[in-house]
C-alpha cells in the first residue's frame, strides 16, 4: 500500500473515531441526565470531562507516545479499550447510581454536597475513556505527517 493511501486510511479511521466519540458523548449525557435530573447539568459535566480528559491524556502521554514503534497498532488497541468501556458503561452507571443512592441518602439535606457527589461520580465515570481519547488523538495527529513526506 502506498504511503499516501496509508495516510488517507489512517485519517479516515480517525474521522470515524471522532464521530464515534460524539456518539459516546451524547449517550453518556443521556445516562448522566438521570443522575443529575437535568440535561443541562449532565451536558456541562460531560463536556468538561471530555475536554479535560483529552487535555490530560495528551499532556500525560504525549511525551512518550512519540517514541512508540507501531503507533497505528497502539491506536487500534486504544480504540478497542475505549469501545469495551463504552459497551460496559451501563454497568458502571448502575454502580455509580448505587453509590449515589447509598452515600447521597446521608447528605440529602446538603445540596452542595449532593451536587459535588453527583459531579465527582460523573467525572469518575468519564475521565478514564476521555484520557485514553486524548492519547489516541495525539498518536493519530502525528502519525500521518510521516507518510505525507
Amino acid at each position: 500500500m502506498k504511503s499516501r493511501d496509508w495516510a488517507r486510511l489512517v485519517l479516515g479511521l480517525f474521522f470515524c473515531s471522532g464521530a464515534t466519540a460524539l456518539v459516546y458523548e451524547v449517550i453518556w449525557s443521556k445516562f448522566l441526565s438521570q443522575i443529575f435530573g437535568s440535561t443541562i447539568y449532565a451536558q456541562t459535566v460531560v463536556l468538561a470531562a471530555f475536554m479535560g480528559g483529552l487535555a490530560i491524556g495528551n499532556r500525560i502521554f504525549g511525551s512518550w507516545a512519540g517514541r512508540l514503534l507501531q503507533p497505528v497498532r497502539a491506536y487500534g488497541y486504544l480504540e478497542i479499550i475505549i469501545g469495551i468501556y463504552a459497551f460496559s458503561f451501563p454497568m458502571f452507571d448502575r454502580l455509580a447510581d448505587h453509590v449515589f443512592v447509598t452515600v447521597g441518602a446521608g447528605i440529602a439535606q446538603h445540596t452542595g454536597l449532593l451536587l459535588t457527589l453527583k459531579g465527582t461520580l460523573s467525572a469518575m465515570l468519564l475521565l478514564g475513556p476521555t484520557i485514553l481519547c486524548g492519547l489516541r488523538c495525539d498518536r493519530v495527529c502525528h502519525q500521518p505527517v510521516y507518510y505525507w513526506r
